[in-house]
């Protein structure tokens, strides 16, 4: 057994109750409940036997170490009395400081430190060889953090996954946080006496996170049972409640024998009889095997060792409460919720969606233990007097595309054929749901709002065809004022016709622009001539029929001018070439209008003719008859 394994998940029992014919039968039973560890109760000496036994059955056996306050027969005391010294008990110091309590022992005065270690490792070694998987060092808060760090490396030196868990009951939270760092795997904590009203516990909790993860039991093990503490019609309520609360305010289970049968008699490690299971079994008030076993599968799956997250107000009519599997909601792989009502007479309920805006939406479905219920945002989860309700909930799987190594340079492309916007269109009849309506003859007048980022140039063309042409044609664009641009056609044919706009970034306008502001402020063109000649090179191997002669003949110019810039500058600056170059050149960054609109153009007597449809019977002034023609 492990000390890293998450949610560890004991039967605490004392070795008393093993002894005899039926210790096989009873180990099978409680391996049988989903326990993986058998904490041993007791100061007695534990034969190693029954600890090969425990460990053969698939249990890691834990002992009890009392160090610094243990019973005079405790074989430490028997193993070096000279450390220990008699207790001298308040109540008797106050009548006669004289009179000792030879029964029960403390370190001794200026006790020799290293001396104890070593006992303690002597006692400890043949149990662990012989298979002890752990211990529960009482009074942890006692003994001094050093002492304490030096013996738990000494012990695990003997067993790297040896189990040690620090009882601080009792302790304040100043002394339990001197152990922080000591090298414990888990501590106990006081859930047991939480009323789940106080906040001292969720403090508490998470003041003392930093030692160690905590283990939470029901009931004490070997103090009073929880059973005789309410009327008998209560008691299998209470328990459930006690045992689901334990399981979920802890990152690990103590369950002590008999709880799950409602044992009245206390648990006593001292004076345990072999046949005190089998007693609290045939004699049960109640049986919550199967909710133990159950609850130990589904701990034992979750791995509860993250923060316990309050989901409800202090003044909440039901409490729930959010165990996570790690630090924080995100690093969780699991969760759990509770959802308690300790009031003993009317039901409550919480909001489930309390819980899932707790866990910040990461986890999948929460489903009910032991039942079928979920938890739904805006439905209160009803809790009866006394119940407990748990939730189990798996991390949310988010389903990864595989990397698309051309995502990058598609989105890239898409977004370079947007560039260039086209707003506002005019005419246009509910974003183009309706068709415009003209008569032949008419010339149609388009606008729109173009603008791109940036500062280039930009030019527009609006692209046109009748119903009965093949291919579209272009009529382009001039700009107006404040980025609105305008075209026109003329209707010459009766039919339905279909429009729309285009724009792109002139680079060959924008590249004569600039050209034209620094030759006026007379800075060198050597670099901006070039960058010209490119332009219209790349476009005239794009360009087809008298456009790209056009194009070709400029380039032979250029070439024959040599580097004689006032001669380059007449040529790429030419008029005629401009025209070219707008009509014919690259469109970098082509854009489209979003839609294809359209104008359904009419013969002239369209204009003033039109059908009416007329029911002269609703044309008479008077309601009581019928209307005539001389009504109309």
């Amino acid at each position: 057994m492990s000390p890293v394994s998450t949610s560890p998940r004991l039967y605490a029992a004392a070795p008393g109750h093993l002894a005899g014919e039926s210790r096989d039968e009873a180990l099978a039973r409680i391996v049988g409940l989903g326990f993986d560890g058998l904490w041993l109760l007791g100061s007695r000496p534990v034969e190693a036997g029954l600890l090969r036994a425990i460990a053969t059955a698939g249990l890691g056996p834990i002992l009890d170490l009392p160090i610094a306050r243990l019973p005079a027969q405790a074989a430490l005391v028997r193993r070096a009395p000279e450390l220990f010294q008699p207790v001298t008990p308040e109540d008797h110091a106050a009548l006669d400081p004289r009179r000792p309590d030879t029964s029960l022992m403390r370190l001794a005065d200026h006790v020799d430190h290293r001396a104890l270690a070593g006992t303690v490792l002597a006692l400890l070694r043949p149990l662990v060889e012989a298979g002890a998987a752990g211990c529960v060092v009482r009074g942890a808060t006692l003994l001094p953090p050093a002492f304490l760090t030096g013996l738990i490396g000494e012990l695990r030196a003997i067993r790297a996954d040896l189990r040690i868990i620090a009882d601080t009951l009792g302790a304040a939270p100043a002394a339990v946080l001197g152990l922080a760092g000591a090298g414990f795997d888990h501590r106990l904590n006081s859930v047991a006496w939480w009323d789940m009203r106080q906040p001292w516990f969720l403090d508490q909790e998470r003041e003392l996170a930093a030692v160690a993860p905590s283990l939470g039991f029901p009931e004490a093990p070997g103090g009073a049972r929880l059973a005789p503490t309410v009327p008998a019609r209560h008691r299998l309520e209470l328990a459930r409640l006690r045992l689901r609360l334990a399981a979920v305010a802890s990152s690990g289970l103590i369950v002590p024998a008999g709880f799950e049968h409602g044992a009245e008699a206390p648990l006593e490690p001292e004076g345990a009889r072999p046949g005190d299971l089998e007693h609290w079994r045939r004699h049960a008030a109640f049986d919550l095997s199967d909710e133990i076993r159950s609850l130990n599968a589904s701990l034992a799956e979750a791995g509860l060792r993250g923060p316990l997250v309050p989901v409800s107000g202090p003044s909440a009519e039901a409490v729930g409460l959010l165990r996570l599997a790690g630090g924080t909601a995100e690093a969780s792989a699991s969760a759990a919720l509770l959802v308690v009502n300790p009031d003993s007479h009317g039901a409550a309920g919480l909001d489930g969606g309390l819980a899932i805006r707790a866990g910040d939406g990461r986890f999948g479905a929460f489903t009910e233990h032991g039942g079928d219920g979920r938890l739904v945002p805006g439905t209160k989860v009803v809790v009866e007097p006394a119940e407990a309700r748990l939730f189990f909930a798996r991390a949310a799987r988010e389903t990864a595309l595989p990397p698309d190594p051309n995502a990058s340079a598609r989105r890239l492309k898409e977004l370079a054929a947007d560039r260039v916007a086209i707003e506002g269109v005019e005419p246009e009849l509910d974003g183009g749901r309706f068709p415009v309506k003209r008569i032949v003859g008419d010339r149609l007048e388009v606008e729109a709002d173009i603008f791109c980022d940036g500062h280039d140039k930009i030019a527009a063309a609006l692209v046109i065809r009748h119903q009965d042409d093949a291919h579209f044609s272009e009529v382009p664009m001039t700009f107006l004022v404040n980025d609105r641009w305008a075209a026109s056609f003329p209707l010459t044919r009766i039919g339905r016709w279909v429009y729309t706009i285009r724009g792109w970034r002139d680079l060959f306008a924008a590249w004569r622009s600039e050209v034209a502001k620094k030759h006026d402020a007379g800075l060198d063109l050597s670099l901006e001539l070039e960058e010209g000649r490119r332009l219209i090179e790349a476009a005239s191997r794009e360009a087809r029929g008298e456009a790209r002669a056009a194009m070709q003949a400029c380039l032979a110019a250029i070439a024959a001018a040599g580097e004689r810039p006032g001669e380059l500058l007449h040529i790429m600056l030419d008029e005629d070439l401009a025209a070219v170059m707008a009509r014919h050149g690259p469109r970098t960054n082509l854009s489209s209008y979003g839609r294809e609109l359209e104008v359904v153009v009419s013969r002239r007597a369209a204009e003033f003719g039109a059908w009416y449809e007329l029911m002269p019977r609703s044309m008479a002034d008077d309601e009581n008859r019928h209307g005539t023609f001389k009504d109309v």
